[in-house]
């Protein structure tokens, strides 16, 4: 497939998405050109990746998070509680800074916690954003005991926070 015809099927969808978490036409246009203009630049690699339309999700969710952030911190102090963004404790972690919380500290923190596998699979799914698929096939994993690995390790990253205090969010 063409990387126009991609972009003709998915930038509405994209579009859609984007307009519906912000709730504005300016800031769902803007987003979605840079979605686009990600994985235009990436070139070959987009158009050979397995799932190109999940690959414009993924861009399209890590440049909303990006936005909201921004968005919290140049926020008058009591409207960062507006600006909630939900998600799992990764993401939670990750947005700890809309919350006046230095995030590199805990997350360093959380992260130390973990033992080398759990860094490891931290690391191929929430900062490589490997799809579980191909996670599975490189650890010789069946796909259904991964998902089970990452059940566990989310609970174990929920406890940990939760001794950092930072479950208040």
């Amino acid at each position: 497939m063409q990387f126009e015809d991609i972009c003709r099927e998915n930038y509405p969808k994209i579009y859609n998405y984007i307009l519906a978490k912000t709730k504005s036409r300016e800031t769902a246009e803007d987003i979605t050109q840079e979605v686009f203009l990600i994985a235009y630049r990436k070139g070959n690699g987009f158009l050979s990746h397995e799932n190109p339309t999940a690959f414009l999700y993924v861009s399209a969710k890590n440049l909303l998070y990006e936005h909201f952030r921004e968005s919290a911190r140049s926020a008058p102090l009591g409207e960062q509680d507006i600006l909630d963004v939900k998600g799992d404790v990764f993401e939670q972690i990750r947005l700890a800074h809309t919350r006046s919380i230095d995030e590199e500290i805990y997350l360093d923190k959380v992260l130390d916690s973990l033992n080398e596998k759990e860094r490891r699979l931290y690391e191929l799914y929430y900062v490589l954003k490997k799809p579980m698929k191909i996670i599975a096939k490189e650890l010789h994993l069946n796909e259904a005991a991964l998902r089970m690995k990452y059940v566990r390790l989310r609970k174990k990253v929920k406890r940990i926070v939760a001794d950092l205090n930072l479950d208040t969010f």
